[in-house]
């Protein structure tokens, strides 16, 4: 009985099969199709996030340059500075030494008594 009514119909049993086969293959492609989507999706998002830490890390070797820099300049200004120091306390030095020669050279070198002369070496000192 079954295989008469197959008979019977089998133009539309075929048709069902083929109907079937299509939705099969239709699914299987659409599901494909969603892979190599979620593929490509997450390789331009690895794409993505290298192309910004590349970036980042360039701002980064920027910025410490640029620190780098700084500090060299300071340490040249700290140089500059403690050698202008160092020179004024030795002008300083040298002026005191010469101030004492003088005094000592006026008479009285003991004395502590301000005259004339004291004054007027002492008005020769500088800072």
């Amino acid at each position: 009985m079954l295989t008469a009514w197959a008979l019977r119909n089998w133009k539309a049993i075929v048709a069902i099969f083929a109907l079937a086969l299509l939705l099969a293959l239709a699914g299987l492609g659409f599901w494909r199709g969603l892979v190599a989507i979620e593929r490509l999706q997450a390789e331009a998002a690895t794409l993505a996030r290298e192309e910004r830490d590349s970036h980042w890390q360039a701002e980064i070797a920027k910025a410490n340059a640029a620190v780098e820099a700084a500090r060299a300049n300071q340490v040249l200004i700290s140089a500059r500075a403690d050698t202008a120091a160092r020179d004024a306390e030795a002008r300083f030095q040298e002026q005191l030494k010469q101030l004492e020669k003088d005094d000592a050279a006026l008479a009285g070198g003991a004395d502590l008594v301000l005259r004339r002369d004291r004054v007027r070496v002492l008005d020769g000192a500088g800072p």
